[in-house]
């Protein structure tokens, strides 16, 4: 039997998590939090990302909380 051929395109899933496709954006240093939390610059990118097709989004310098900050 054949091994199916795959492209970035196909859905995929990693465990339960369901993605249209294999496209990634890593965590990346963006510059545009500030303090560790989300700025205006960072919506607009996320959601341009989203809106551009990625699959994953993973987000870069932000905290969850203050105390991440320490």
């Amino acid at each position: 039997m054949k091994p199916q051929s795959r492209t970035p395109f196909d859905q995929t899933a990693i465990g339960s998590l369901s993605l249209e496709n294999r496209f990634f954006r890593s965590a990346c240093g963006d510059s545009h939090g500030v303090n560790g939390h989300i700025s205006k610059e960072d919506v607009v990118l996320y959601e341009r990302l989203a809106d551009g097709g990625a699959g994953a989004i993973i987000t870069g310098y932000t905290y969850i909380g203050d105390y991440g900050m320490s």
